[in-house]
């Protein structure tokens, strides 16, 4: 039988239980609102780039999640890798981004040219995907994306 005590007991528990699952959920309604505030802030911002004389837009991707994100777009053109970049470094400069590094991907172990370069602003970051020699094989020249919460920038 339950004692008057065990009884207050099991209430302020559940009680105790219920406020800390109200201000978990608070904490991530909160970092949502944030994530799709920056989703909106970045896509609008992709938007406004100007892309590089000769060069279409193809796909436009979004992923976002609590707490990060991406918003991008693929490209189609027939510049080289040194004229993107050069475009990129001035354009993403002119709007607060700094380059951070640049680095070769490889497929299976096998250098195709692609590359990766990827450019910061606070926890943002911004990241040119190259194609590289396999450019027929994924349908698009490069990619663009701009991030939230990932591991580039912090």
């Amino acid at each position: 039988m339950l004692t008057k005590r065990s009884l207050i007991l099991i209430c302020v528990g559940a009680g105790l239980c219920t406020l800390a699952y109200l201000v978990l959920s608070l904490g991530e309604l909160r970092s949502y609102r944030n994530s799709l505030r920056t989703k909106v802030e970045l896509e609008k911002e992709l938007a406004g780039l100007p892309i590089p004389p000769g060069v279409t837009v193809g796909h436009h991707s979004v992923i976002a999640k609590a707490t990060s994100g991406l918003v991008g777009n693929s490209y189609e053109g027939n510049l080289t890798y040194e004229q993107v970049r050069a475009h990129y470094d001035r354009e993403l400069a002119q709007r607060g981004w700094v380059f951070r590094e640049q680095h070769p991907l490889t497929k299976w172990g096998t250098d195709v040219g692609q590359s990766e370069t990827i450019y910061c602003r606070g926890n943002q970051s911004a990241n040119i995907f190259w194609t590289g020699n396999e450019q027929a094989a994924v349908g698009f020249r490069y990619g663009l994306d701009l991030g939230w919460g990932n591991d580039h920038c912090n």
